[in-house]
């Protein structure tokens, strides 16, 4: 299941469209860079074999070319200057009201927004699939969305992550001046220290618990076997206990997800 086309003008917004015809990012730290000739997706940097990041079934080699592009635009020739008149004295600057710039924000599909929920595209928003992960997506609809790997397909909450609000700093108050006649600031006295205190005494670790006896013995109950299929050869990877079901499952993904051209 590979990054999908995004129809209409404008930018690529994430890592799950297709950037091949159109390789404009929405997210301007990244560029759309080729795996083949039919897939190419907006990435920071892009290093051409085999990504281990990809889901097994899609570990094919990326070129790494990049999409889009043009000549470098012709340098426009400035007017000689002319003779400038002696500097004056520049006036000092007012204090800016603009709010100070975002350090740094999270940048694309493939990274979690939970602790910094500021989306380097500023068309997406951060939403929570659970209490740990979040991701800058353009909409979200609780549930399970179909086109997360089956090992992470767990329902999303798509509740809107948004950044703490900033404490204010309250300015201390200005003590008056004291007036003739009246007496000076009162010193403060010095903070009494605390008696010290004893440190409590720690609990008794309880004793380990004995396994039970029968446990070492081997099982009376019957051998069963079960069978396991998978829709791959052992050419990309060995059979391991990940991508396999009985022979219904199987049967019933190659008709629904790949025979019917769905994915």
């Amino acid at each position: 299941r590979g990054p999908r086309a995004l129809s209409g003008v404008g930018c690529t917004g994430l890592y799950t469209h297709n950037c091949m015809d159109n390789p404009v990012c929405c997210d301007p730290t990244t560029k759309c860079y080729a795996k083949d000739v039919a897939v190419a997706v907006c990435l920071h940097s892009c290093e051409p074999g085999i990504h281990e990041n990809d889901p097994p079934q899609w570990q094919t080699p990326w070129t790494c070319n990049l999409v889009g592009g043009g000549p470098a635009p012709a340098p426009v020739l400035a007017p000689a200057p002319a003779p400038a008149p002696a500097p004056a004295p520049a006036p000092a600057p007012a204090p800016s009201t603009a709010p100070a710039p975002v350090a740094s924000c999270t940048a694309s599909y493939t990274h979690n927004c939970m602790q910094n929920p500021v989306c380097c595209d500023h068309t997406a928003t951060c939403y929570a699939k659970d209490d740990a992960v979040a991701v800058c997506l353009q909409s979200c609809e609780p549930g399970i969305h179909a086109n997360d790997p089956p090992q992470w397909r767990t329902p999303w909450t798509c509740r809107n992550v948004v950044p703490p609000p900033r404490a204010t700093p309250t300015p201390a108050p200005t003590p008056a001046p004291p007036s003739e006649g009246s007496p000076g600031p009162v010193p403060t006295p010095a903070p009494t220290a605390a008696p010290p205190t004893t440190a409590p005494t720690p609990a008794p670790t309880p004793a380990p618990r004995q396994p039970s006896p029968g446990l070492a013995s081997p099982s009376s109950g019957e051998l069963l076997t079960f069978y396991m299929y998978r829709s791959q050869s052992d050419a990309e990877y060995e059979l391991e206990n990940v991508n396999a079901g009985n022979l219904e499952g199987t049967m019933w993904y190659l008709q629904n997800e790949v025979v019917s051209g769905a994915y």
